[in-house]
């Protein structure tokens, strides 16, 4: 096979799936129009009707037509050949097209009337004749032609069906419009064949042609395809299911088959350059997977996650079960697109039989599963039984093409983990359907940028060599300047943000004088990307509120961390998933930053498996970067040989420089979150002593949670005692730790805990819960750790401490020597360090 076919494959590709879009929007549109111009039963009889029309159609299509394609893609015939070919073409469809009227004719009429039938079995041998076209512009790799007429045919379609809706002919209307439309296409084929088709009417011999093994093979395989893709859809409407169901069923049909049009639209381009070049090392399978997985993994995701709300926006009444089946449907058309562009190959290298016995043995799971669904779960159970039937086609025909071309079809980098991360990302956002409809539309528009317009498209390999350091000879060694790609995920100048990202600012921006940082951050109203203390900032995602736009950051962050030349990717763990695997996804050394592994907590306040996420990253990492033995100990736990280095976060010298005078009020710093910061323990903790104490509570930060404290603060009657002073920073910062008499910090949980550090850097005692992390920056000596969560002993032990002004100095002078330790010039060369000998072990090193 030569070097230009994944090229070519590539462009034809996006010409026929651009093609696919259009038509689906055209068919989308029509469907949509006819789910409110039709009664729900009359809706039923077009969508059983449209399914047959779409059994002929993949069967006409792809059988004399890919028969047809791959004989004038073959370099050994002279024009005579080529005449003969396209004449047994004709003739052969037009046969087919007798027989397949007389079958759907026949099949109509066991759920429609006669003149219904009647209309289905002439556009079934339109459909047929049609198809001709179709297979001299494949052969002839006339793709952009062959796209044009692809949206020809649904375009009058849809005008000549409307047209007699409007006459009032109803679903035999709607359904004559798929014959007209094919009509259409009939003569535009014959004009742009009629330097062919002159000579070959003067003679209809079909005599000579040992074709016969391949007309068969190929239809039966299609066939299969197509019964796969539709027999749910039509036993629906034999199976006792009431009307109202079977049109939500079918219905969800609209979108969950796309997939099964892309896979086709890739086998189009696909079949005739396996027939010219061969297939010898699975080289175009790979590419022809890689690129379906890349456009209808998303797609299907998508569909899989529609909201409620928006699908009856969608839908009219009456269709009120779609919702509840299209994660069902939604799959199982993915699967099925799958099965159309893998079965491809079998049919251009003429392995009909392998391809026949495993697609037969997903067809009798599926009609055995369909029924049996139906019986035992309803609706539903439809839908399950015909993804049962499409999975088992899949798995079967996944092992044999292993086993033959070394290919797998859903490969864990390419399937599984952007499934998983796509569709957990549009289930949490599928809570807000404003939120579910950005995020979606920035996954399709992504996705569909790079696979339409991006140079190279679906043809290179997972990481191109520019994004290949560990492949480049001029690594740096110890000493030179690194590239680092720093996944920090919150910038420090967003309202909100924690400790974490000012540990991030303070390590990048000591490493920046000697190495090249660049840092993707979630995007926030008036961010930009921006160059500051020599570090690259980029703001990826959508500027939404906090938790939307944390999860548009982590749905493009695969593909926007593969944009920037790198020698270090150093993923940070971010909330709630952790890790988005970044080692499954570049080629690149990577190392993982871990300052928390709270996921679980997570789970539970948002109710959906983020743990998953963080079990699976904890796994995929070989070396870690983390800031307390805590830490340290809970990811060995997970990953008993992983490289772990313990680095602590830290202070800036300039709070050393200043003393400041001991005052009256109670301080909390940190971001106004209830899950992790424990606030509300603290304004009940306060409110039972506030009547005995003279300074006032300042709680400085912002955060998602500022209007339900600022309410329980109203509630608890102290809202008079509390100051809400909003974000502090820089010298600012340093003064109210330093003027502060106590320090709160009654955190559930913590990472490290900076702002205690701060404070006793300012000569400030702290007062805590007894939790890890802050057990060990809060010595005893320093401050006070209360048995965790005891609100009752929180107010005893804050009272007894604020009342003793000797320990209060005592404990402050202590906490101000105890914090020197933690310095950040040795932290930055620690980290320097840590990601030096990640590199080194990258390429063998120790």
């Amino acid at each position: 096979m030569t070097s230009d076919s994944p090229a070519a494959l590539a462009v034809g590709a996006r010409w026929l799936t651009l093609s696919t879009f259009a038509v689906g929007a055209i068919n989308y549109g029509y469907s949509i129009a006819l789910t409110r111009l039709l009664e729900p039963a009359q809706y039923a009889t077009f969508a059983a009707g449209q399914a047959l029309l779409l059994t002929a159609g993949t069967i006409a299509v792809s059988s004399i037509p890919w028969i047809l394609a791959k004989q004038l893609a073959s370099t050994s015939l002279d024009r005579g050949g080529r005449q003969q070919i396209i004449k047994f073409a004709l003739v052969i469809n037009s046969v087919q097209g007798l027989i397949a009227g007389l079958v759907l004719y026949l099949i109509g009429r066991t759920f429609a009337d006669s003149t219904t039938s009647l209309v289905l079995a002439v556009s079934a041998f339109s459909i047929f004749v049609a198809s001709t076209a179709g297979g001299w512009l494949q052969g002839t790799r006339r793709f952009g032609v062959l796209a044009t007429t692809k949206v020809l045919e649904p375009a009058v379609k849809v005008a000549s069906g409307l047209s007699l809706i409007a006459a009032g002919a109803g679903a035999a209307g709607a359904l004559g419009g798929f014959g007209i439309g094919s009509a259409a296409v009939v003569v535009t084929g014959f004009v742009l064949m009629r330097s062919e088709i002159g000579p070959i009417l003067r003679s209809w011999s079909i005599t000579g042609l040992g074709v016969w093994r391949d007309v068969f093979g190929v239809a039966s395989i299609q066939g299969l395809v197509s019964v796969l893709a539709s027999v749910d859809v039509v036993l629906v409407a034999v199976l006792p299911v009431p009307a109202g169901a079977a049109a939500s069923y079918q219905a969800s049909m609209i979108l969950s088959r796309i997939p099964l049009f892309l896979g086709g639209a890739i086998a189009i381009v696909a079949f005739p350059l396996i027939a010219r070049r061969g297939l010898t090392d699975g080289d175009l399978l790979g590419v022809s997977v890689r690129l379906y997985l890349r456009i209808a993994v998303p797609f299907a995701c998508v569909v899989a996650t529609l909201p409620a709300g928006v699908v009856a926006l969608i839908f009219p009444a009456g269709f009120d079960r779609v919702s509840s089946v299209l994660p069902w449907t939604a799959a199982s058309g993915f699967l099925i697109g799958l099965v159309e562009l893998v079965s491809t190959f079998y049919q251009a290298q003429a392995v009909y039989r392998p391809a026949l016995a495993r697609q037969s043995a997903g067809l009798l799971v599926s009609l055995i599963a369909v029924p049996l669904g139906w019986h035992w779960g309803g609706l539903i159970g439809v839908a399950i039984g015909a993804l049962l039937g499409a999975a088992a086609s899949v798995l079967l025909l996944a092992i044999d093409s292993h086993r033959r071309w070394g290919v797998a079809l859903l490969p864990l980098r390419g399937f599984w983990i952007p499934a998983t991360v796509l569709a957990t990302t549009l289930s949490v956002g599928r809570l807000s359907p404003p939120v579910w409809i950005v995020l979606s539309g920035l996954v399709l528009g992504v996705q569909g940028y790079r696979t339409f317009f991006r140079a190279g498209s679906g043809t290179a390999s997972r990481d191109a060599p520019n994004r290949n350091p560990q492949h480049d000879p001029q690594q740096p060694e110890e000493g030179s300047a690194m590239q680092i790609l720093h996944l920090g995920f919150e910038d420090h100048r967003r309202e909100g943000s924690g400790g974490g990202s000012l540990r991030n600012r303070e390590v990048n921006r000591r490493l920046a004088d000697r190495h090249v940082i660049t840092v993707l951050t979630t995007n926030y109203v008036g961010a930009v990307e921006r160059v500051e203390d020599g570090v690259r900032y980029v703001p990826i995602g959508l500027p939404l509120g906090y938790f939307p736009s944390l999860m548009s950051y982590f749905a493009v962050l695969p593909f926007a961390a593969r944009k920037y030349q790198a020698d270090l990717v150093v993923e940070e763990f971010a909330a709630p998933l952790s890790s988005i695997l970044m080692p499954l996804w570049t080629r690149r050394p990577t190392l993982a930053l871990v300052q928390w592994l709270n996921a679980r907590e997570k789970s539970r306040q948002y109710k959906l498996p983020f743990f998953i996420f963080e079990w699976l990253g904890l796994r995929c990492y070989d070396r870690f970067v983390t800031v307390s033995e805590d830490m340290r100990t809970k990811i060995l736990d997970s990953r008993p040989k992983a490289h772990v280095d313990v680095i602590a976060n830290g202070v800036d010298r300039d709070i050393f420089a200043s003393e400041y005078a001991t005052g009256a009020d109670v301080v909390f710093m940190g971001r106004l979150e209830i899950a992790q910061k424990g606030i509300d323990l603290l304004l009940e903790a306060y409110a039972l002593i506030a009547d005995r104490i003279s300074g006032r509570l300042v709680i400085a930060g912002v955060g998602p949670d500022q209007g339900r404290l600022q309410a329980l603060a109203q509630s608890l009657s102290i809202a008079d005692r509390v100051d809400f002073v909003g974000r502090v920073d820089g010298p600012a910062k340093h003064r109210l730790l330093g003027e502060a008499r106590v320090v709160a910090m009654p955190s559930r949980f913590e990472t490290f805990g900076i702002v205690a550090v701060e404070a006793l850097a300012s000569g400030t005692p702290v007062i805590s819960f007894d939790i890890p992390c802050l057990r060990a920056v809060v010595p005893s000596d320093c401050g006070v750790l209360v048995p965790a969560f005891d609100v009752e002993r929180f107010a005893t032990e804050l009272l007894s401490l604020y009342g003793d002004s000797d320990r209060v100095t005592a404990m402050g002078a202590r906490g101000r020597h105890f914090a020197r330790q933690f310095d950040w010039d040795a932290i930055a060369i620690d980290q320097e360090r840590a990601y030096l000998n990640a590199l080194s072990a990258s390429r063998g090193g120790r």
